[in-house]
């Protein structure tokens, strides 16, 4: 949000400016610059390269400061560029800018790939149909004969089971409808029975 000359001057000092207050004007005078694509008065050029051309796309900043026994003094937007990248003014942008390519490369470089990795995706599941399929084949053929059928699949042979690996039925008495009445004590879960 901008704030007009009058509110930042009350912001920065806490006070209103009088006509002939110094630091009123000091800050008037330092917002008075004008960009033009020529220079108007005299001497007419940049004060750091001496180039008054318009044809390149230069602009000049013209701050309203006459110096005695020189002129207005200008700088050209070349000049004033290279004074802000010799400052760092523009690093912030430049690392974001940079960010950014590496970022917008990765992404180029998934786009020309995702076609790719498609492809190997579906390879990928079809081969998995396939091998569901033949597990499937054998599981059917092995259901239906006890022999054996052939089979390109490598199968294990089965154990057999004994009749000591089956699990024994499990013994229940009938709920009570009164609480805990039937539930065998300790002793009577560990003593043998006759």
């Amino acid at each position: 949000m901008t704030k007009s000359l009058l509110e930042r001057f009350i912001n920065q000092y806490g006070r209103y400016p009088t006509e002939v207050d110094p630091d009123y004007l000091e800050m008037l005078r330092m917002t008075k610059f004008q960009i033009s694509d020529v220079p108007r008065y005299k001497p007419a050029k940049c004060g750091n390269c001496g180039s008054s051309r318009a044809d390149d796309g230069r602009r000049y900043l013209d701050f309203q400061l006459e110096i005695d026994w020189y002129g207005t003094f200008y700088l050209c937007g070349f000049c004033v560029e290279e004074a802000a990248r010799r400052l760092g003014l523009f690093n912030a942008y430049n690392e974001t800018i940079e960010a950014l390519t590496v970022k917008i490369a990765e992404l180029t470089k998934l786009d020309t790939e995702g076609p790719e990795l498609v492809d190997q995706v579906l390879k990928s599941l079809d081969e998995f149909r396939e091998f569901y399929g033949k597990l499937l084949a054998h599981q059917q053929s092995d259901s239906e004969s006890d022999s054996g059928g052939s089979s390109d699949l490598v199968s294990e042979p089965t154990a057999t089971k004994s009749v000591s690996d089956e699990p024994k039925p499990r013994i229940t008495k009938p709920a009570p409808k009164s609480g805990s009445k039937n539930i065998p004590s300790i002793t009577e879960l560990t003593s043998p029975r006759l």
